[in-house]
């Protein structure tokens, strides 16, 4: 474990974390909270993670990342198969909120049920799950009320679920699911039995 943390490492002081994950084949866990780290520093550490095969923890939470560097350790993830934790909570971009339960999904093989009720991911963030979701092999559980994910988010999960036949139960209470979204699941239902957790009042508000 190598914490860092309130150490003032910036986007320059990134280029040496860069470095460090490159070269380094034993550090597993990694604390970079509250280090003034922008969309800049963002990439240079997600470049490094490409070459990474041992770290599987890393903070970045209160940092300065916002949404194009959230979008780079987004795609990081997608071909990263060691990181298990990572946290991102108090940086500005739209990704805060989700990216470390999407690690959870690829690559922590333990995890059966993923829980993101109130994280306001909205449509955006149910798109990020929904492309997460796409390779599922033993996820059971989704629970992603109270997230105003709409109808264009409730979309994506239910392209995702017409396929993925492992997720028994979805939770979608409180998403602003109206009418629209209601086709979504009909049609879904159409070709898997999972049970879909969310109230009728939602369609008629």
């Amino acid at each position: 474990m190598l914490d860092l943390q309130s150490n003032n490492i910036g986007n320059t002081g990134s280029q040496y974390i860069s470095h460090l994950l490159e070269n380094n084949k034993t550090l597993e866990c990694l604390s970079l909270a509250c280090n003034v780290i922008g969309d800049n520093g963002a990439a240079l550490i997600a470049a490094a993670l490409d070459a990474n095969k041992t770290l599987t923890t890393l903070d970045l939470q209160q940092n300065q990342i916002a949404e194009q560097g959230g979008k780079i350790l987004l795609n990081t993830l997608k071909t990263n198969q060691t990181l298990i934790k990572f946290n991102l909570i108090g940086n500005p971009c739209s990704q805060a909120n989700i990216l470390d339960e999407i690690t959870l999904i690829k690559n922590d093989k333990m995890v059966t049920s993923i829980k993101l009720e109130s994280r306001r991911i909205e449509e955006k963030g149910a798109q990020y799950i929904a492309e997460a979701l796409i390779n599922n092999e033993r996820i059971t559980s989704v629970n992603l009320d109270r997230n105003k994910i709409k109808d264009q988010g409730l979309k994506c999960l239910m392209n995702v679920l017409k396929i993925d036949k492992k997720i028994l139960i979805l939770s979608l209470d409180d998403n602003g699911i109206i009418d629209e979204g209601a086709e979504y699941i009909a049609d879904m239902l159409k070709s898997n039995n999972v049970t879909i957790l969310y109230s009728i009042s939602q369609i008629f508000s």
